[in-house]
């Protein structure tokens, strides 16, 4: 028994033995030449490794560095730079016949830039292409054999740093951190899953799995690939995607889609919490949901926006549309269009849209509805349209007491609220202010309000309007008449502390020439106008 154990003990010794040694007697550089040269061939790209080392335990050839060179129309630098690549090898076939046959291939730490031309073409879509020049062509290197299988069980990518970018644009590149890709049982004539994961800068978490293949072997790029995508807590403001917009936020995606040739087709959930969409507005305090349907060619950065349904708490309202991404900016033209939408969920996103009402003044009730076109850059979007109000409560807002004038004129009895029946008006938006038209304001205690004025970048008003009342107060009673009666007046000073003064010289302009030369209960109209003056504060004659 013990001669076993000891015949045992030496063979283990000899194998372990073999084993340290083994490293020192196999050269692996030897390979280097056969795997510098299969790499360009296969990428069409020339590709520079460091000293290769063989690890026995692991099974691995490392490279202590790894460049692989761009496309000299993009950039003079390398496409890939990395720490070091490890090459999964079968140990037999190295052994015995110093054969070099890769079954995995791990890129450590690499710099990956990605670049897309004006014309749509990427730095990559040239990597594989078939049309090489003889230079290019394969060799068998010092170690002899065949050239080297891409097709491998394992690809990886481990700690990367990725760049997107965009030449001919001012669009700051997009960095992601952390890269993390994984690609089995690769063979470029078939198809291969594949993960993909990264951290956005500033902020954010992206992730991508599904399959892709067979690679298209004159343009990588136009390969068709299968895919989910979740990207969780990107920061908005730090894409660049509007800038100059106030577009901010954390996006959170989650959906999938296909890409063939230079289409995705792709549907799924955007959420948006803590959302602002307005240079001055202010974080959204509910996530903004939408359902989306979109087909984007990804050469020319455009695409069609078919089904864009906007969820904020109940309200509902849907977008449609086209978007094209040029050197200036993002392009719209987008239609956007809600009805019967309940003003008790639309309310929490006036700040955000930096929509200010009087101070101290809520909405309560009723619904809301626009139908709006949206159109020129994102960053200067021009909004026109039409938006409306039915059967709410301008709670906190005596809009009476306001115009005092008038509530004197037509015997209003103050309230501390506004009650609004109806409330529509055309609307035009973009960087130099908004101008209101065609305003009508139904108010049942008041009467009917119209007019128009606009609204500018710092909130100042400047409206002239018209109310139609039924008289029964103090000024018809002077003049011994009662009928439905115009009284213009301005609307003036910031949003939230609006100044209401009645237009007298209108209103007397109005009145004389309805009277002119007529005495009414007695009283002519001299008279009329004189009262009309003392109810407004002025002097009588």
């Amino acid at each position: 028994m013990k001669r076993i154990i000891l015949v045992i003990g030496i063979l283990l010794a000899v194998v372990l033995l073999a084993a340290v040694s083994l490293p020192f007697l196999i050269n692996a550089n030897q390979f280097r030449p056969r795997v510098e040269a299969s790499l360009s061939a296969a990428l069409g790209r020339k590709v520079s490794l460091g000293d290769l080392s063989l690890s026995l335990f692991s099974g691995a050839v490392t490279a202590s560095n790894l460049s692989i060179a761009d496309d000299p129309r993009f950039q003079t630098g390398p496409f890939i730079h990395a720490k070091s690549l490890a090459l999964g090898v079968e140990l037999w076939p190295l052994i015995a016949k110093h054969e070099l046959n890769v079954t995995e291939l791990k890129i450590i730490e690499p710099e990956i830039m990605l670049i897309q031309s004006p014309a749509g073409d990427w730095s990559f879509s040239t990597a594989g292409s078939t049309a090489r020049s003889p230079a290019q062509k394969p060799s068998t290197g010092s170690a002899g054999g065949t050239p080297l299988s891409l097709s491998a069980r394992l690809i990886s990518i481990e700690s990367g740093r990725l760049t997107v970018s965009r030449q001919g644009i001012a669009q700051k590149p997009t960095v992601l951190e952390n890269v993390s890709i994984s690609i089995r049982n690769f063979a470029p004539g078939a198809q291969f899953p594949f993960t993909f994961s990264g951290k956005l800068a500033p902020a954010g978490d992206i992730k991508l799995d599904g399959e892709a293949g067979p690679i298209n072997q004159s343009n990588p790029s136009l390969t068709p690939v299968q895919l989910t995508l979740k990207i969780a807590g990107v920061d908005l403001s730090g894409l660049g995607i509007s800038a100059g917009s106030g577009l901010a936020g954390l996006l959170n995606i989650d959906g999938s889609g296909g890409v063939k040739g230079t289409t995705l087709d792709w549907k799924g959930l955007v959420r948006i919490d803590q959302g602002r969409f307005a240079r001055n507005g202010t974080a959204a305090k509910q996530p903004v949901e939408f359902d989306f349907a979109v087909q984007h060619n990804l050469k020319a950065h455009s695409g069609t926006l078919s089904q864009g349904d906007i969820h904020f708490g109940n309200a509902r309202a849907s977008l449609s549309g086209t978007y094209s991404e040029t050197a200036g900016g993002t392009g719209l033209n987008l239609r956007l269009a809600g009805s019967a939408m309940p003003v008790s969920a639309l309310e929490a996103m006036l700040p955000p849209l930096d929509i200010q009402l009087p101070a101290g003044s809520s909405l309560q009730g009723g619904t809301a509805s626009v139908n709006v076109t949206i159109t020129g850059s994102a960053a200067n979007a021009v909004v026109a349209g039409a938006a409306g109000l039915s059967n709410t409560k301008l709670k906190g807002f005596d809009l009476g007491s306001k115009i005092g004038a008038i509530e004197r004129i037509a015997g209003i009895q103050p309230s501390p609220d506004t009650v609004i029946q109806t409330l529509s008006a055309t609307v035009h938006s973009d960087a130099a202010g908004t101008a209101i038209q065609n305003l009508q304001f139904i108010a049942p205690a008041i009467g009917e309000l119209n007019g128009s004025g606009t609204i500018d970048p710092k909130h100042n008003l400047n409206f002239k309007m018209r109310a139609t009342i039924h008289t029964s107060g103090a000024f018809m009673a002077a003049v011994g008449q009662r009928h439905d009666m115009a009284i213009p007046f301005f609307v003036q000073g910031a949003a939230t502390n609006p100044q209401f003064m009645p237009d007298v010289a209108g209103i007397a302009a109005a009145e004389i020439q309805r009277f002119s030369g007529r005495k009414i209960g007695g009283v002519d109209t001299g008279q009329a106008v004189d009262a009309l003056q003392g109810l407004f504060g002025g002097k009588k004659k």
